[in-house]
């Protein structure tokens, strides 16, 4: 994924018409058995979950651009897609894919029944999911970002160099276990680069809920990325 440009836009979801009349084309194809499943339509709950009721839109699935999250339930995973839009790059949305049917995650929260969280490691791979680089902008709420210290002279995306990690104040995310779940605080920057200390809980079974202190008076000096 390239970083450049503003982030993507909003969160509605909308078919256009070139693709829903694409769309039909397609089907009629498909019944008289002309083409292959190059798209997967959102429809149907599969296996009687509600949540996917939903998600009754066509998505154009990268197959090949699986989003790794090892808390994942058996038999879902997630994929990069796009429902239209030029350039691509700025419809992508990350989806959620089970036997033919998907549902669109537009927060940590769509994840909440579909996970299984058993220890820290987990817990902290399944809070990054939103404020990675690489994944980070497939959500459509507001962007934030997890502050690492550099580890080479020149500080990448979201990387502060050693001497402002110490005046800053800064520390490396810290897991603890509490009931049902985990405790998550680490330090996180907006799209204004102000610093915020963020205190996470998550439970098992993904269920999330983040607070924000501020952690510095004034923005800070941070690289950021900027999305198709």
């Amino acid at each position: 994924m390239a970083v450049s440009s503003p982030r993507p836009p909003g969160q509605s979801i909308v078919t256009p018409p070139s693709l829903r009349a694409n769309l039909r084309l397609y089907l009629l194809l498909a019944a008289l058995g002309a083409c292959p499943p190059l798209l997967a339509a959102c429809h149907g709950a599969p296996h009687g979950d509600p949540a996917w009721e939903s998600s009754r839109y066509v998505i154009d699935v990268d197959w090949d651009e699986r989003v790794a999250l090892r808390c994942l339930i058996h038999g879902y995973s997630l994929y990069r897609g796009c429902d239209g839009g030029v350039p691509r790059e700025a419809f992508l949305k990350l989806v959620l894919v089970r036997d033919g049917g998907m549902r669109v995650i537009h927060s940590l929260g769509d994840l909440h029944g579909y996970v299984r969280i058993k220890n820290a490691e987990e817990a902290l791979e399944f809070v990054r999911l939103r404020t990675n680089v690489d994944t980070g902008y497939l959500f459509k709420s507001e962007a934030y970002y997890e502050i690492t210290e550099a580890k080479q002279a020149s500080p990448g995306f979201c990387e502060i160099d050693a001497a402002d990690f110490v005046r800053l104040r800064v520390q490396t995310p810290q897991v603890t276990h509490c009931a049902d779940g985990f405790k998550i605080v680490r330090f996180v920057v907006d799209e204004d680069k102000n610093l915020f200390r963020a205190r996470e809980t998550v439970q098992r079974n993904g269920l999330h809920h983040i607070d924000f202190d501020r952690a510095a008076e004034h923005p800070i000096d941070v690289s950021l990325p900027r999305y198709y």
